[in-house]
């Protein structure tokens, strides 16, 4: 209790407020284990043990499963790039927990829940924004922004001939979800750090109202590169050859 000097008002008033509560519920249907007789109890088809005090995380899993819903986005991407529900476990780890460069992590985040702001998905609560991409005059969503541009789409061509790789966008957006190994880390980690230079450097240029260029962008994507592979080279937390970093740096 607060105080001594109201211990009274203080004990009706939750008193009451459990009363109230109690009355919601309906102790007669409620299902329960007796735990002094019972030795498991089956809970989402599995035998949990009642001898067994549970952990917080077990109540706490319960909780997450009963007011969460999966992203909707799941279902989009999975239409899309024609891949199964249980990839995104592979997605999620690959193209966020395992990045070193957390704003990179955040931007994947963002883009696979499709939270990343575009001409055309402002247009829609701001009718004065004109929903078309500013360079090409076709409707901006994200695809186009970071990769089908007419300003964007050069540079992800020489990535490719750099790197040796087809990179395209289902590549960008969920990695490489066959594959794990040390050098498929090293290219999801690139690839989504351009991506997310990419989407910068024209929100940058948007926000200041300045006009982007190719080579513009070029020079700021070389810069970004070369200070990224410089960082993880002093690095002693990124065990891995970024090599690849000032590969592309100077052939970009």
């Amino acid at each position: 209790m607060a105080s001594t000097s109201n211990f009274l008002c203080e004990y009706f008033i939750v008193k009451n407020a459990i009363k109230l509560h109690l009355s919601r519920i309906d102790l007669q249907t409620i299902n329960f284990t007796n735990s002094l007789t019972k030795l498991h109890f089956c809970f989402e088809g599995k035998l949990e043990d009642t001898s067994n005090k549970k952990k917080s995380k077990f109540f706490y899993n319960i909780l997450i499963k009963k007011k969460s819903k999966k992203p909707i986005m799941e279902n989009i991407w999975c239409k899309e790039f024609q891949i199964d529900k249980y990839y995104f476990n592979v997605i999620y780890k690959n193209k966020i927990r395992s990045l070193f460069d957390k704003s990179v992590s955040e931007f994947n985040y963002k883009l696979l829940h499709n939270l990343l702001t575009t001409n055309l998905s402002v247009s829609k609560w701001d009718k004065n924004i004109n929903g078309n991409c500013n360079n090409c005059n076709t409707p901006e969503n994200i695809k186009h922004l970071i990769y089908e541009c007419d300003l964007t789409m050069p540079l992800w061509r020489k990535i490719s001939l750099i790197l040796n790789i087809d990179v395209t966008w289902k590549l960008i957006v969920i990695g490489f979800i066959f594959t794990s190994n040390k050098y498929t880390l090293i290219l999801d980690n690139t690839l989504s750090f351009i991506a997310c230079k990419i989407y910068k450097y024209k929100m940058k240029r948007r926000i200041l109202n300045e006009h982007v260029s190719s080579e513009d962008m070029r020079c700021f994507l070389k810069n970004a590169l070369m200070q990224l592979y410089l960082t993880v080279k002093k690095s002693k937390c990124v065990k891995l050859n970024f090599s690849i970093l000032e590969k592309l740096s100077n052939s970009i």
